[in-house]
């Protein structure tokens, strides 16, 4: 007999651009994959500077007030200890 064991499989995407610009096509900054857990966004533009933060991420980041620009994301799932860098461009 062989015994298989399965560990925590997870599949994130994360999108480096999106357009919210009332098209109804790509509005917010949609992440595939997070609908389970707790999810923390942190969105910093170039200088460093934290212009989102959300410690309960649904996907409805809209760039609100924000110049169309590079930003830089931190997303983290405490619960299952993911952590996410990377950039994302926003498009007005």
């Amino acid at each position: 007999s062989v015994e298989i064991k399965q560990e925590k499989c997870h599949f994130i995407f994360i999108p480096n651009v999106f357009t919210p610009n009332q098209d109804g096509k790509n509005e917010t900054f949609y992440i595939k994959g997070i609908n389970k857990g707790n999810w923390q966004l942190r969105i910093y533009d170039r200088r460093g500077m934290l212009v989102y933060e959300n410690n309960a991420y649904k996907n409805d980041w809209k760039g609100d007030n924000l110049p169309a620009s590079l930003y830089y994301f931190r997303l983290i799932n405490e619960e299952d200890k993911e952590d996410y860098k990377g950039w994302v461009q926003l498009i007005k």
